[in-house]
């Protein structure tokens, strides 16, 4: 996937649960710009207000993610404005999910501190989602503003076609 986005400057669709990995690859990589690509399919995987972070994914995020990483800022704000004990969450998620969240929540630990000081567990605010365009600047490691990302984005994909059609760059 990295290789790829290399060349072509664009993330392939990819399995979202995915996403969260290939963030800490590029941050491994110290390649703020794929990180930010990825930032930004992570935006619209929760920015939809309907999906919920899962309790893994927290916890892999904070395994493999030091203090004040944007992805676990990321993490620590999606859950500030979509809640996963939210009851919008729980009617729309499995008594597991539930389950997942009640065991994190009794072994204490970072995650609980973080999200009990950053906010709380049940919110749903979506004013406060890190996927809105005005608070997406505050996630990327790449210094540039969200416009610059997205215009040089569109720049590469206008590169990368020549004389492809779109749908033919697409399979590529």
């Amino acid at each position: 996937m990295f290789t790829a986005w290399m060349y072509s400057g664009l993330i392939d669709t990819i399995l979202p649960s995915e996403l969260e990995h290939l963030w800490v690859l590029g941050d491994r990589f110290s390649s703020p710009a794929f990180a930010n690509a990825v930032m930004f399919q992570l935006f619209e995987k929760y920015g939809s207000g309907t999906r919920w972070i899962t309790a893994g994914t927290t916890e892999y995020v904070y395994g493999a993610t030091d203090e004040g990483s944007k992805l676990r800022l990321f993490v620590k704000a999606v859950i500030a404005s979509h809640g996963p004990l939210s009851p919008r969450s729980l009617a729309s998620n499995t008594k597991e999910f539930q389950e997942e969240w009640h065991s994190i929540i009794r072994q204490g630990g970072e995650i609980v501190l973080d999200i009990a000081v950053h906010s709380s567990f049940s919110n749903d605010d979506p004013s406060r989602s890190p996927c809105k365009r005005e608070n997406q600047a505050d996630y990327l490691p790449f210094t540039n503003t969200v416009d610059d990302f997205l215009r040089l984005q569109e720049e590469l994909k206008e590169e990368n076609m020549g004389g492809n059609t779109s749908e033919e760059v697409d399979m590529l």
